[in-house]
């Protein structure tokens, strides 16, 4: 799941990154006090970047547009390194995710199909393309297909359901799906994607999927924390996603009374559910 993001800027942090590397090498040319000059240019360029995010809330994303992908779980930017091979794939570049982004972390935004145009809206269930920012954002040659965020036929060594995603000159389309809109993504409300831990106020105690010693299998349980205050707990087997139940697949929203909920574990993405028992007992199961 990634958020729509307006273009940041990186001129003055890229240069504080490259003479901040440089100064602890002891390389660099700079005094202690321009680099804290450099410092200060790219925290008045972060507060920009934050600013223009702010602006452009709300405002539609079109074809040709340039746009930035921020992964909401790492909270890392979408980016592609030009000058490096893809870890299976050889001949495309890498993608990876990159915690402050760059410039390769911009993308326009492209149509697949030709009754799209250029300075169109981009709707929810449209197929795009996402061609890096430092290729033309039009192409005229005939059949030339330009690189683009590519879905690669080649299966992750360390994760067998996946497959690498790399940038190639090879068609992939991805399709857009609306989770949340951007009036609904607010910190102050409970929505869909958010991570809680669900606490029993009476006994103290956290609801817990966690496995049993003697029986070495995972079950639901509420779990008492030693430590000091409630509040400190950090269990990872504590911690819910929060869905809340809408009837397309995709779409999120955010939480109002009397909508039913789904609880999925973080850990195990195993999902809160009741299970009867033979003997009439219910239970608590994942």
């Amino acid at each position: 799941m990634f958020r729509i993001c307006p273009v940041n800027r990186y001129a003055a942090q890229k240069q504080y990154w490259a003479e901040q590397k440089k100064y602890q090498a002891g390389e660099s040319l700079f005094e202690e006090d321009m680099l804290n000059k450099l410092k200060h240019a790219a925290d008045k360029e972060k507060e920009q970047n934050d600013m223009e995010y702010q602006k452009m809330l709300g405002v539609n994303v079109q074809y040709g547009g340039t746009v930035q992908l921020l992964h909401v779980k790492s909270d890392k930017y979408l980016t592609v390194l030009k000058n490096s091979p893809a870890r299976l794939e050889r001949n495309a570049m890498k993608v990876y995710l990159d915690k402050n982004g760059n410039e390769g972390s911009w993308f326009y935004v492209e149509p697949v199909y030709k009754h799209s145009f250029l300075g169109d809206n981009v709707n929810a269930g449209d197929r795009i393309s996402l061609v890096p920012y430092s290729y033309s954002p039009t192409s005229t040659t005939s059949g030339h297909i330009k690189p683009q965020l590519h879905l690669s036929h080649m299966r992750l060594p360390d994760y067998q359901a996946g497959f690498e995603v790399n940038c190639l000159n090879e068609l992939t389309e991805w399709q857009v799906f609306m989770f949340l809109q951007f009036d609904e993504n607010h910190n102050n409300i409970l929505k869909s994607g958010d991570v809680v831990r669900l606490f029993h106020a009476d006994q103290q105690t956290f609801l817990t999927l966690d496995s049993v010693p003697v029986k070495f299998e995972d079950v639901v349980f509420l779990r008492l924390t030693n430590r000091p205050s409630a509040a400190d707990a950090t269990s990872s087997r504590a911690l819910w996603e929060v869905q809340v139940v809408q009837p397309e697949a995709y779409r999120g929203a955010a939480a109002s009374w009397m909508e039913r909920f789904r609880f999925k574990h973080l850990a195990t993405d195993m999902y809160l559910s009741v299970e009867r028992m033979r003997s009439g007992k219910t239970k608590s199961g994942q």
